[in-house]
């Protein structure tokens, strides 16, 4: 198999990271424990800030939304979503730091909270490896069209902008 076989082959190809999938499947699997292991504190230490309470359910609510965008960006190879995970996870990894160095309560605590900071760091980089694949993937299948059109003389000009700004079309106002 020549280098030209896997150029027609671009459109067939599976995007979806199954080391993203993975982490995330079992990242979904510790929410639950890291909400069951948080939520007691809140009943048993009233004593506690209102800043860790915001805290800790900012990353709850915030971490199920960023598990459910990786699923849906990954499994049906969407770029949007999946670049949307990875800005979710730039912006809850900040919160798990603040969350282990500010308000140590707990050993376990403080364990679980490190493996979800972990999980958070290694899904990044898994989701702009992906995100960089998807990305190439398409940019790859737009070259191949525009190629085909080329070779069998159905290329108009402007035929990949938009009719709007081909200057064509003539809106009228009255």
């Amino acid at each position: 198999m020549g280098t030209g076989t896997t150029r027609q082959f671009v459109g067939g190809a599976v995007l979806s990271s199954l080391p993203l999938q993975v982490f995330l499947y079992f990242h979904t699997l510790l929410l639950p424990i890291w909400i069951a292991i948080y939520l007691p504190l809140h009943f048993t230490q009233p004593e506690l800030s209102v800043q860790h309470t915001a805290t800790v359910a900012t990353l709850a609510v915030g971490d199920a939304l960023r598990i459910w965008l990786g699923y849906y960006g990954n499994l049906s190879e969407q770029l949007m979503s999946l670049i949307g995970f990875t800005l979710f996870s730039l912006g809850l990894a900040p919160t798990a730091i603040v969350l282990i160095l500010y308000f140590p309560v707990d050993p376990l605590q403080f364990g679980i909270t490190l493996q979800v900071l972990l999980f958070i760091a290694v899904e990044l980089v898994l989701g702009v490896l992906t995100a960089h694949r998807m990305n190439f993937t398409q940019i790859t299948r737009f070259k191949v069209a525009y190629d085909q059109a080329w070779r069998a003389g159905t290329l108009r000009p402007n035929a990949f902008q938009h009719p709007a700004s081909s200057g064509d079309m003539q809106l009228d106002y009255n």
